[in-house]
């Protein structure tokens, strides 16, 4: 066996089984590979019980956790990420399923779920899970991060409209606010900074889950990636539903 598809399948396809994350964590650990010691760590802190809040150590467990995610591929991480889902409007906020449990797409960093036909995105930090509030996206914060209480608040989620299941728009004290801009193929725009501030280009391809597009530049030959708060549009529309 020279590649890890076969035990990344295993735990896809049941990831509240641990047993397939343990082998997996050793097959990693034989090779020298990180991994294979963050895997063992979320299986440790996952079953923790609340009695063990302040065990000793415990401190030096998570912090090594963090360490470790900051290390790893994040794409990887969130395959076998099992962090709860933030932001849900059917669930007042607190939705009852789990990042593991939604269904996977093409994007390793978002996942869909059924139930509230929306997409849900994988963050890597706080500051990023806020950015998506601001858009009304439900997020899962990944678990190796070390939350403080409130960083993450049911009103960052209505900084913009967000329609229900059942159309109803959501509002900021009484009043519908325009979407957050959300880039399609085809868009033109400008770009704000950098080097090619000022320039306009056509968005080639959009990763919402990192906020980011594509643009091809006029003139230039290669496309370049620009975050989201560094484009406007050249002209508006009526954006697509």
């Amino acid at each position: 066996m020279n590649d890890d598809k076969p035990f990344i399948e295993a735990i896809l396809a049941d990831p509240q089984d641990e047993a397939p994350r343990l082998i997996y964590a050793d097959w990693l650990e034989e090779r020298g590979d990180p991994r294979g010691e963050f895997l063992r760590i979320e299986v440790a802190l996952a079953n923790l019980d609340r009695g063990d809040a302040r065990r000793p150590g415990l401190r030096g467990l998570r912090g090594r956790f963090q360490q470790l995610g900051g290390e790893i591929d994040q794409e990887w991480r969130a395959l076998v990420d099992r962090s709860r889902i933030e932001g849900c409007v059917q669930f007042d906020f607190e939705c009852p399923k789990q990042w593991e449990q939604l269904q996977r797409t093409a994007d390793p960093l978002a996942r869909f779920c059924e139930t509230c036909q929306l997409h849900v995105y994988h963050c890597s930090s706080v500051q990023q899970a806020q950015r998506h509030a601001a858009r009304g996206h439900c997020v899962a914060v990944e678990t190796s991060l070390v939350r403080k209480k409130g960083d993450l608040k049911p009103s960052d989620f209505y900084g913009y409209s967000r329609r229900s299941r059942e159309g109803e728009a959501m509002m900021t004290l009484g009043i519908v606010l325009p979407p957050a801009p959300t880039y399609h193929v085809g868009d033109r725009v400008e770009v704000r900074q950098g080097k090619h501030r000022g320039r306009e280009g056509t968005v080639e391809e959009v990763r919402m889950s990192l906020l980011r597009a594509t643009v091809r530049i006029d003139g230039e030959p290669a496309p370049i990636e620009v975050d989201f708060d560094e484009l406007s549009y050249v002209f508006r529309r009526e954006r697509r539903r």
